[in-house]
């Protein structure tokens, strides 16, 4: 046999070795990893008298990929949270037990086949579902028949035969055509957090603008702080921000007041944030920027009216030729839920400072949330007295916002996607319901598209509780850094699993 031939066929039967290697170590893989599944999803200690339970079944989102550990997945701080919470009218601890019911690269078929059992061991009160990511690139996987209630008690799925080196090549083909970024856009990296256009949008020179040979030391070592925690290290952040509270209110100082409060900012610390900001609105007066630095923290724990009430205050104490803060209570109004109020207040900070960017952010995060106060654009724009350069510009970018939503909407690539998934998720709902528990469908924190409207589609038809984590991340990272709550893959961080924790606890006590 020639030379180049034996080479050839050398080559084949190595690849050929390589692969049946590879599928093999997979497959071994897989068994194992599918006994730890069935070992994690066995029933949890037996309900005791009074205690209320709540299953969060999913993928990696809920399994907490990600995480520091397991108590920091989302499931794990749900816990915590709705413990501390009062229940009932005597304000009696209520006993919550939280089962982490998630494992990664789960789809809704498969996630679906294992909801009876899960649902007759654990007999839980509340069902958080979250599933659908996985739906993209498992389309093969899909065709399962929908499982009954009574069929609980018998044995799940358990280990399956299937190419797993075909799905692992498809798991990363996926990872690379749909990155997790969703339509969030990265964050430019700055220097210090109050240099961020939103929070200097009234214009007033900051007092942090200061000198180096005027700044005090405690100035300069919450610069640094700051500089480090846009640079990743949040643990060094805020032990500086716990070791200079006091020594920086000892001071009379409203530079370094200012700097203690951007740190806050920067580590997303909003109690911390209020509680200062009113501190330093009491020592050194109330001022424009101070007031816009704690509307949206205000508005993020619910407190409106307060919210309102400094949006107020930065209008009035903005200085002369200060283009009015409209954006400030436009954000307001948007977490309320009066679209149309933010729409009037949008299109004013728009016409302040004809800012095309802002203007294409904010509508469509607005259209979002209300894809028909679109239809009010023209109404409500005619009476502010736009040029008509700003209007024509206002109507394109309005126009092209509407149109996007549309297009995620319609998600034709997906279609069959998000039709599968609404099918599973409509059995999810009824499964659940039949057990006596209700559900709660949650989004992904990212944009997904067909994905999210599918979840948001079955919550609307079926009257389930929706969480929708979409807005809230989106209103988090107006103001903060990617990796500020995600990993590099897109999955949580403990802070983002903390933000999940919190929306359905909060969902959960409405209840």
């Amino acid at each position: 046999m020639k030379k180049p031939v034996k080479y050839v066929l050398l080559t084949l039967f190595g690849c050929v070795l390589s692969l049946l290697l590879l599928e093999g170590g997979l497959q071994v893989a897989a068994f194992l990893v599918t006994q730890a599944a069935e070992s994690r999803g066995a029933p949890s200690a037996p309900r005791g008298a009074g205690e209320k339970v709540v299953l969060c079944v999913g993928d990696s989102f809920t399994f907490g990929v990600g995480a520091s550990d397991a108590s920091r997945s989302y499931p794990g701080m749900l816990q915590q949270h709705l413990n501390e919470s009062p229940a009932g009218e005597a304000g009696a601890a209520a006993a919550w037990r939280v089962v982490n019911g998630g494992w990664p690269g789960r789809n809704s078929a498969e996630l679906l086949q294992r909801m009876p059992r899960f649902l007759t061991d654990e007999r839980p009160d509340y069902v958080c579902v979250l599933v659908g990511k996985n739906n993209r690139w498992s389309r093969d996987e899909m065709d399962l028949p929908p499982p009954a209630l009574a069929e609980g008690s018998g044995e799940s799925r358990g280990f399956q035969w299937r190419l797993r080196t075909l799905r692992l090549l498809q798991t990363l083909w996926a990872n690379l055509g749909e990155p997790d970024a969703g339509s969030a856009q990265p964050r430019a990296k700055q220097d210090d957090p109050q240099a961020r256009k939103e929070g200097s949008r009234s214009g007033q020179k900051s007092p942090l603008l200061i000198p180096e040979a005027q700044q005090t030391p405690e100035f300069r070592a919450l610069k640094d702080a700051g500089r480090k925690l846009q640079k990743g290290d949040r643990a060094f952040a805020e032990r500086a921000a716990a070791e200079m509270r006091e020594r920086v209110r000892a001071l009379d100082d409203l530079p370094t007041e200012m700097q203690y409060v951007m740190l806050l900012v920067g580590l997303s610390r909003q109690e911390e944030l209020i509680d200062e900001c009113f501190f330093a609105s009491e020592k050194y007066g109330k001022s424009a920027e101070l007031c816009a630095l704690v509307i949206f923290p205000l508005a993020q724990l619910g407190r409106f009216d307060e919210a309102l009430s400094w949006a107020d205050e930065a209008f009035r104490l903005r200085g002369p030729g200060e283009p009015k803060p409209y954006a400030h209570r436009a954000r307001v109004y948007r977490k309320m839920g009066r679209t149309v109020d933010a729409l009037r207040d949008t299109i004013q900070a728009f016409a302040q400072d004809r800012d095309r960017t802002y203007l294409e952010k904010e509508l469509v995060k607005l259209y979002m949330r209300d894809a028909a106060v679109h239809e009010q654009l023209e109404e409500m724009a005619g009476p502010l007295g736009l040029a008509q350069e700003d209007l024509e510009t206002l109507r394109a970018v309005a126009a092209a916002a509407h149109a996007q939503l549309l297009a995620e909407r319609a998600g034709p690539e997906d279609s069959d996607t998000r039709v599968r998934l609404e099918q599973d998720l409509r059995h999810f709902v009824s499964l659940v319901r039949q057990s006596g528990a209700q559900p709660l469908l949650l989004t992904y924190p990212r944009n997904l598209g067909p994905i999210q409207q599918g979840l948001r589609t079955v919550a609307e038809d079926e009257g389930a509780l929706l969480v929708d984590l979409e807005p809230v991340f989106a209103e988090l990272l107006e103001t903060a850094a990617e990796e500020d709550y995600f990993i590099a893959d897109g999955h949580c961080n403990d802070a983002g699993y903390a933000v999940m924790a919190r929306a359905v606890a909060a969902a959960i006590r409405g209840r």
